[in-house]
């Protein structure tokens, strides 16, 4: 990571808006190469050297990445950036669960669009190292109960089509939901589709 760090620090000197867009090329899920360790190291490095200029970034993050960068960017040392981005997913997150609750009591509505910030929400008993203290900040900042938390995340998560949430309640997963799949996701869970096939 230090050495990631160097390197982005060298090319942010030399050019600062072409090592931005090498970074979210580098992070960009769908047209760049979906390399996640290293833009988390780059948004990281901002965060802590440019933090207004990482604050005016992360808005564009869950458009070419995930959402799960901006909230790991909850505990990167710098508070400023810290407070804005549990602010930035909690106001998303608010968002979708209104727009979920309305879909539940009036599912015949035409449905409209959730973002995917319920899926890389880190759960309360999430084991991934420091997501539980990122959720806990998460609930703090949401001024809810962590049980409202935990019926918040259900709520959105039931609208979405996560592949994961389908294979845990034994459903079956059709081939549009494969074409959706990366291919690096298809390997992850290819024990657990075959099982309930």
């Amino acid at each position: 990571p230090n050495e990631v760090a160097a390197l982005f620090e060298k090319c942010y000197t030399d050019n600062p808006m072409l090592a931005t867009k090498m970074m979210f090329q580098m992070g960009d899920v769908r047209e760049g190469k979906g390399e996640r360790r290293t833009f988390n190291i780059c948004l990281r490095y901002m965060a802590l050297a440019h933090p207004e200029i990482a604050k005016e970034l992360l808005p564009l993050v869950p458009e070419y990445t995930r959402w799960d960068h901006v909230a790991e960017m909850a505990t990167c040392g710098n508070r400023d950036v810290e407070k804005f981005a549990r602010a930035f997913m909690a106001a998303q997150l608010r968002k979708d669960y209104e727009i979920a609750k309305k879909m539940e009591a009036n599912p015949d509505a035409p449905q409209k669009e959730l973002s995917l910030a319920a899926k890389w929400a880190p759960s309360l008993g999430a084991k991934k190292d420091g997501y539980h203290k990122i959720a806990l900040k998460l609930v703090h900042e949401l001024g809810v109960s962590n049980k409202e938390y935990r019926q918040m995340l259900s709520t959105i998560r039931g609208h979405l089509n996560i592949i994961e949430r389908s294979l845990s309640q034994k459903k079956e997963i059709t081939a549009e939901d494969m074409s959706k799949m990366t291919s690096a996701q298809q390997l992850r869970l290819q024990n657990a589709m075959e099982r309930n096939a």
